[in-house]
């Protein structure tokens, strides 16, 4: 199997958190690994090159991952179970307090889910070259206020 490890890396910080992610990944000799650091903005038009940039390659799987994500265990794990997308949890601060990026409809260890950011997660290739593009896109109401985030446009 061969991964590409998007980093999408806007401001070029790269956290210490996601950079032990990412060596776990990089040496797991299970899965051949290709990585590429995406430095565009705005966030839509960065994760939507990623797409691209997978769709033009062999990659099987794609584990798209936020500069300042760190990961508890190996994302690269979840590729093997078969699953066209997956969003991991990752958490997210407003206000001081801690939520999640996914919405789960049940309890479930792994379970679907109504909504997910995309702080990290993994895409099929299969799943790429069907979803109707661009996958990830703002959407605004009639007076130009944010209804949607790109994330959750695209889950």
């Amino acid at each position: 199997m061969k991964v590409l490890i998007v980093v999408l890396a806007s401001s070029r910080k790269l956290q210490v958190c996601t950079a032990k992610t990412l060596i776990v990944m990089a040496t797991d000799p299970r899965v051949v690994t290709e990585f590429a650091f995406i430095q565009k903005v705005p966030v839509d038009e960065a994760r939507n090159s990623a797409i691209d940039y997978f769709l033009e390659g062999d990659c099987d799987y794609m584990i798209s991952i936020d500069e300042d994500v760190g990961c508890t265990k190996n994302p690269i794990d979840l590729c093997f179970l078969g699953y066209d997308i997956i969003f991991l949890p990752t958490p997210i601060i407003q206000g001081g307090e801690k939520k999640w990026n996914v919405h789960y409809l049940d309890n479930a260890p792994l379970s679907e889910v109504s909504k997910g950011g995309t702080g990290c997660f993994i895409l099929s290739k299969k799943a790429a070259e069907t979803i109707e593009k661009p996958l990830f896109n703002f959407k605004y109401d009639k007076n130009g206020r944010l209804e949607l985030g790109e994330d959750y446009y695209f889950s």
